[in-house]
């Protein structure tokens, strides 16, 4: 039901509404299941983290110290990827 939601949502809109997915998601979907008002509010952080324009961006990082995820199959390409990745 909840991939449903979503894909409703985006294709009503031209543009991403993240307000509106971050309300579908934390609210909607999750809400009755998170009951603890400091677990809400957890969970809002974490859903405007996630659900932002920023998070399109080459360069976005989750975390606030900028750790960013290494694409892993960009290096399995290279043949070499235990040096490349891992340093070794």
């Amino acid at each position: 039901m909840s991939v449903r939601q979503l894909q409703n949502l985006l294709e009503e809109h031209d543009d991403i509404p993240w307000e509106a997915l971050t309300f579908l998601i934390g609210e909607v979907i999750y809400g009755g299941r998170v009951t603890d008002e400091w677990d809400m509010r957890c969970l809002g952080a974490l859903l405007k983290r996630f659900f932002c324009p920023e998070a399109l961006t080459e360069n976005y990082s989750y975390s606030p110290d900028q750790v960013r995820v290494v694409h892993i199959t960009a290096h399995l390409s290279h043949g070499a990827w235990s040096t490349s990745l891992f340093g070794f």
